[in-house]
């Protein structure tokens, strides 16, 4: 009667701690990730010890184009950055053509375009998004609309007032 072979896993074992020396190595600028794939990324390597991945394989997201800044689109109709503790003013496009703009900002006249978008991160038709905006310093927020239209005119339109306005969870699909 033949014997009875023994089952070999060639399964990697988790380690526990993630390869922090790898995870360094595969993130040179943590920064230029989304939050949520940098925080993915060790957990995943920590129970995939044998995963081997090349700079293509990463997603790419670009650096945020800060508005204002040289080279970059400026403030239009006295809008100017927010401040502390408001995020800068920018947007930045992932490998799957979306066009994120975050920021806040203040002191411009409402109704009026704050900044334009270059090509490539203009949408296809206009489109409206859900605000806030604070009436003064100490006021209260408001809801308030952002358009973005296909010629890449950012405007802040129907706004509670301009001591702050709100950019933040803007995002659509590029088109030109």
């Amino acid at each position: 009667m033949p014997r009875a072979r023994r089952a070999v896993s060639h399964v990697a074992k988790p380690v526990g701690a993630p390869p922090i020396a790898l995870v360094e190595r595969v993130l040179k600028d943590p920064t230029l990730f989304p939050i949520e794939f940098t925080s993915w990324l060790p957990r995943f390597l920590s129970q995939n010890v044998n995963l081997q991945m090349t700079v293509a394989q990463l997603p790419r997201v670009e650096q945020t184009k800060l508005v204002g800044n040289v080279g970059q689109p400026q403030f239009k109709n006295g809008w100017v950055n927010y401040g502390a503790p408001g995020d800068l003013c920018g947007f930045y496009k992932n490998a799957f053509g979306q066009v994120f703009i975050v920021g806040v900002v203040a002191s411009g006249t409402v109704g009026t375009t704050i900044f334009t978008l270059p090509p490539g991160y203009r949408p296809q038709a206009t489109c409206a998004f859900p605000g806030l905006a604070k009436t003064s310093s100490g006021g209260n927020y408001s809801f308030a609309s952002v358009l973005v239209q296909a010629s890449g005119d950012v405007i802040a339109d129907v706004a509670g007032g301009n001591a702050s306005f709100s950019l933040a969870g803007i995002t659509f699909r590029q088109f030109q």
